[in-house]
């Protein structure tokens, strides 16, 4: 058995697989031999078959068996010992000759490889980053306060609309005279939120009004979000252009709902962080404080992640590319519902290797600095998802660590979402082993300026 490789250039080469008699017949030998003692041929007794039959039995295919796996074994061995790093695994180059199992005793394959980029830890130190301290101002903490407090208010009813008062009310549509529609729309309990409404002089005559009171307008004007009116007079999507041929309404008011904002108390503070948690206004802030820097750090991280991928992709990489599209067409091939076609390939070329060349940098330096993600890790994380996830819902209340680790395990068992939390984890490591490497300068920066930096930046 022999290996040849031929270097077509840096990053593609062709490996020949040379297999000759001697390094499969004593394999088939066995193979046969093992049948011969379990087959069960009339007119022979078990392990009495002569082997003549048994080879004409199954000698072909025991042959291609065996090949098959010497092929598979001798490749993956002569990649290890080469220490080949190659994209994805070997592809085989189809020719027009046809192997003649049962003449044939030599064989000959031949298999396309890619070779990933050589390269050096150089290569981070030349990425220049800044990294994004986002401060936390008292005005900030004074809003997220105020946003709890409103989060756990509770809706009463008034006798007066105010700007963000909450309307319930009969919808019947008008004609343009402002006349019923004879057969027009007719919605009993409309909802509507007087805030939302974006026509300023609509806005208007919803303020102020009573239980009782009907206001004439154009829905149109008052929301030009389509799922805003859909959602408003409860129709579906097939049915609003026809509805919006005559956008006028009478709105009949029902009832009035006001939201008031919780106190900022004990009772606040239990709700939002657990019983006892925070035992004072102080301890409350501070919590507040944490939980603000929690996000600010995240952003910051995502930031600084993006413009490291952005000057990854800035540098000159050269990728197989004609190598990475077959490999994409062959692992797709047996797959019917597939829309990975060569045209699409074509067409969203640029996005594909642009993907492939992050993946390479990355996994190049996570291997280079044996970056590891454990099991434990990948619990923990789910942990804190889910952790986050009880405290959107308004579950506040402590919850156990067993629990945790309840739900962590039943999650990991999806395997996609296993693999989210272990890149995420990846993530972040490789985002510290750049920061360890890289010319990075570190810079405070207000939040509203961060923000308007990132909407200049999409």
């Amino acid at each position: 058995m022999n290996i040849l490789r031929e270097n077509i250039d840096e990053l593609n080469a062709i490996l020949t697989v040379q297999i000759e008699p001697a390094d499969y017949e004593s394999r088939v030998d066995k193979q046969i031999r093992d049948y011969r003692q379990k087959a069960q041929i009339k007119g022979f007794r078990p392990g009495q078959v002569p082997l003549g039959l048994i080879k004409k039995m199954i000698g072909k295919s025991a042959v291609v068996e065996e090949v098959g796996k010497i092929l598979q074994e001798s490749l993956e061995e002569y990649i290890k010992t080469e220490d080949l790093k190659i994209l994805g695994e070997p592809l085989p180059v189809h020719t027009d000759h046809i192997i003649d199992w049962e003449k044939q005793s030599e064989f000959e394959f031949k298999f396309e490889i890619g070779l990933s980029p050589k390269i050096d830890v150089e290569f981070l130190k030349e990425l220049q980053l800044k990294e994004y301290g986002i401060k936390v101002d008292e005005s900030i903490i004074e809003n997220e306060i105020k946003a709890h407090a409103h989060r756990h208010g509770e809706e009463v009813l008034t006798e007066v609309s105010v700007d963000e008062d909450l309307l319930k009310g009969t919808l019947t549509q008008l004609n343009a005279d402002g006349e019923v529609l004879e057969n027009g729309l007719v919605h009993q309990d409309a909802l509507m939120g007087v805030h939302r409404i974006l026509d300023e002089e609509i806005k208007k005559t919803f303020i102020g009004v009573k239980v009782g009171d009907t206001i004439n307008f154009d829905i149109s004007k008052a929301y030009t979000d389509n799922e805003d009116v859909k959602r408003i007079l409860d129709i579906k999507d097939e049915n609003y252009d026809a509805t919006l041929q005559n956008p006028y309404f009478r709105f009949e008011v029902k009832e009035i709902k006001h939201w008031i904002p919780s106190e900022v108390n004990q009772e606040l503070f239990d709700k939002v962080y657990g019983p006892g948690i925070a035992a004072n206004e102080e301890e409350f802030k501070e919590l507040v404080v944490k939980d603000v820097e929690t996000v600010f750090n995240q952003e910051s991280y995502f930031k600084f992640l993006y413009d490291t991928n952005e000057q990854i992709l800035a540098k000159d990489v050269k990728i197989p590319g004609e190598f990475i599209k077959k490999l994409i067409l062959a692992n797709n091939a047996d797959k019917p519902d597939t829309k990975i076609t060569p045209e699409y390939l074509e067409k969203e070329f640029t996005q594909i290797m642009n993907y492939w060349k992050l993946e390479l940098v990355k996994s190049h330096f996570v291997n280079e600095f044996k970056i590891e993600v454990t099991q434990d890790e990948v619990i923990e994380s789910a942990k804190i998802d889910i952790r986050n996830q009880f405290r959107n819902y308004g579950i506040t209340s402590h919850i156990s660590d067993e629990l945790l680790e309840s739900y962590a395990h039943n999650q990991i068992k999806n395997k996609e979402h296993r693999k989210e939390l272990y890149d995420k984890i990846l993530d972040t490591k490789f985002v510290e082993l750049v920061k360890q490497h890289a010319q990075v300068e570190y810079v405070e920066i207000s939040r509203d300026d961060f923000y308007k930096m990132l909407e200049i930046q999409k």
